[in-house]
């Protein structure tokens, strides 16, 4: 009961606030009980959402951030991706070098069958360096070559028209033109290089101009070319 005669409080109603009282609640210790029926019935409005920067910080609560969720962009080649899926572009055409075979020949004694163009003027000194080396320095040399992929018969043809003794084929291009499969200049001397390729004389292989320029070691080889080519005319001049 409290000492304001003119409030009276019941007994049951000073226990409980007695009883809140003990157990630390001092919200409720006011004039009246709060009256939670009328509460229940008419609830208070929830406060609008304040941003996150102006809540006030609990006093000694950690709150832990809501992690942010990272979303993978899925790969092009996904079909549930939306992206734009690059376009996959077929190889470009190579267009075939058409065939040509041509001869610069005339009235030559020996003929060198290279592959491309007319040799430079290093490369037809060193043509006429090599013709020197095995005996054949005052002879007349000549070049067929060819563009492309030409039949082996064309090739020989044009070496019958130039009339030259002697045939020296230049690297392995020219060599596969001639036997119509793929064969290393080295294959065609550790055969035996008997294979006159088709052509009715003393026929020697070695490597082309253009990479004993580049590479001197290749010379050493070709020089032991030149000797078995050599043996392979005398051979012929004797009717062996």
């Amino acid at each position: 009961m409290r000492g304001d005669s003119s409030v009276i409080v019941g007994v049951p109603q000073a226990i409980a606030v007695l009883d809140l009282a003990l157990a630390g609640i001092a919200s409720e210790l006011g004039d009246s009980p709060f009256d939670w029926l009328a509460s229940a019935k008419n609830p208070p409005k929830p406060a609008a959402d304040m941003p996150a920067e102006a809540r006030p910080a609990s006093v000694g609560v950690e709150v832990e951030e809501t992690p942010k969720l990272v979303y993978t962009p899925l790969l092009p080649d996904s079909p549930l991706s939306t992206q734009a899926k690059p376009v996959r572009k077929a190889p470009p055409v190579v267009a075939e070098i058409p065939a040509r075979v041509w001869r610069e020949a005339d009235g030559a004694d020996v003929v060198m069958i290279v592959q491309g163009e007319m040799p430079d003027d290093r490369c037809q000194q060193l043509a006429q360096a090599m013709l020197a080396s095995v005996g054949l320095k005052d002879k007349v040399l000549g070049f067929i070559g060819y563009e492309g992929k030409p039949a082996a018969e064309d090739v020989r043809a044009e070496v019958a028209t130039a009339g030259a003794g002697h045939v020296l084929v230049m690297g392995q291009g020219p060599l596969g033109i001639l036997l119509g499969r793929n064969l290393g200049v080295e294959g065609w001397h550790a055969a035996g290089g008997a294979d006159r390729l088709g052509l009715d004389m003393a026929v020697g292989v070695t490597y082309p101009l253009e990479l004993l320029l580049k590479q001197p070691l290749f010379k050493r080889l070709a020089w032991q070319h030149l000797l078995a080519w050599g043996e392979h005319q005398s051979q012929t001049s004797k009717g062996v």
